[in-house]
């Protein structure tokens, strides 16, 4: 987040970074703020305009109901916000998008989930705490039995990013961070315990492991390049090739995100999303090496995923429709179908995909948004600033 004088808008000066958006008010103390949003607390920061300084983030409200920043604040320190419990339920839908399944309840707000390649089991990443720091934990359904796991509990103030799957839906390989670092892990499906570290890269998500096993696919960030795509090295259990260190992969001057290999047993492409024409499209590039290149959309588009046979790519359009086009090789490489509409998606709006698509490619599994109704009000809201400072 940066702060910039109008007459010369090129002068700016970097205020604090942050994961999303964040919104400047005044609160009628004579102070002015800045509110950001971390899981489901509205968290203020002191701003001071002349010395452009920040004071430490302090928790304002709780049972913030959306992701994003969802507040809306006046001069004289009233603030809006919407509340509730921000749950959701995953559902799986047809292709016409008419429900046909719900696995589990709107009990518990679930984030990134990850189906495995049979279909028979998802993890999932489910919040326990809004912190800050947030916290989550890690949970195995077998989908069949419609039974909840425990598969990696919460420890000191970590939360779980991310999760993917081996092809033979055996081994879990995911990344947990916290303000103390982060770290990669593998966990049979069977184990004990909280996992093997494999590596302590700095990474912001897994993205995908190769049906092979071969590659492990993940996004990193830079303050020049934002987020990239990089790849390392894999043995098919799981644990790192003897030597293996990440390499890049796409490392452009634009955010490069959301990768997912094509489902070959070798893996010859990666859709992925860029914001590199100014907002979110869908894109595939040739793998290993990413010399050959294909815009797949026009209009917006985010969370690519191919179908288990890689005949079809299935995005989140620009007007929120969960869309798919039909892919055949040519004798210029791949050929894109004109793309089919399929249903809007009305999902939660996650850093992570929103939605799995089934191994027969007929069904989509779906975090399916709880709808909110519930709006609040505090006037004065810097007073429970003040009251948590003398206490």
């Amino acid at each position: 987040m940066y702060v910039a004088p109008l007459a010369a808008p090129s002068k700016r000066t970097l205020l604090t970074r942050s994961a999303g958006v964040v919104l400047y008010t005044p609160g009628g103390d004579g102070k002015d703020y800045l509110l950001s949003q971390s899981e489901d607390t509205l968290v203020a920061r002191e701003f001071n305009i002349t010395k452009l300084t920040l004071g430490p983030p302090r928790p304002l409200v709780t049972q913030v109901g959306t992701f994003g920043i969802s507040a809306a604040t006046s001069p004289g320190g009233v603030l809006l916000y919407p509340g509730g419990a921000r749950a959701s339920r995953l559902t799986w839908l047809d292709r016409a998008g008419k429900t046909l399944d719900v696995l589990a309840a709107p009990d518990r707000t679930y984030g990134a989930f990850r189906l495995s390649p049979d279909g028979k089991r998802f993890v999932g990443a489910r919040s326990v705490s809004a912190g800050p720091p947030p916290t989550t934990d890690l949970w195995l359904m077998d989908v069949g039995r419609r039974v909840f796991s425990l598969f990696v509990p919460t420890s000191n103030g970590f939360r779980y990013d991310s999760a993917v799957w081996s092809s033979d839906g055996r081994t879990v390989i995911f990344n947990k961070s916290s303000n103390k670092g982060s770290g990669v892990f593998r966990k049979d499906i069977t184990a004990s315990g909280e996992g093997e570290r494999i590596a302590e890269w700095r990474m912001r998500r897994l993205c995908d492991w190769s049906r092979d096993g071969r590659y492990l696919l993940f996004e990193t960030y830079t303050p020049n390049t934002k987020r990239d795509l990089s790849v390392v090295s894999m043995m098919p259990d799981g644990r790192l090739a003897e030597g293996a260190e990440p390499q890049p992969y796409l490392h452009g001057p634009f955010a490069e995100w959301h990768g997912r290999f094509s489902p070959e047993p070798n893996p010859r492409w990666v859709a992925y999303q860029s914001d590199e024409t100014g907002r979110n499209e869908i894109y595939i590039a040739s793998f290993p090496d990413a010399r050959r290149r294909l815009q797949v959309t026009s209009d917006g588009g985010i969370y690519p995923q191919w179908d288990p046979d890689g005949r079809e790519l299935f995005y989140l359009s620009g007007n929120g429709m969960l869309t798919v086009v039909g892919l055949r090789n040519g004798p210029d490489g791949l050929e894109l179908s004109s793309p089919q509409q399929l249903f809007p998606l009305a999902a939660r709006s996650f850093i992570a995909s929103p939605y799995e698509i089934s191994p027969d490619g007929k069904r989509i599994l779906v975090n399916q948004a709880e709808q909110n109704s519930e709006l609040h009000v505090v006037v004065n809201w810097p007073l429970l600033l003040k009251r948590q400072a003398a206490q």
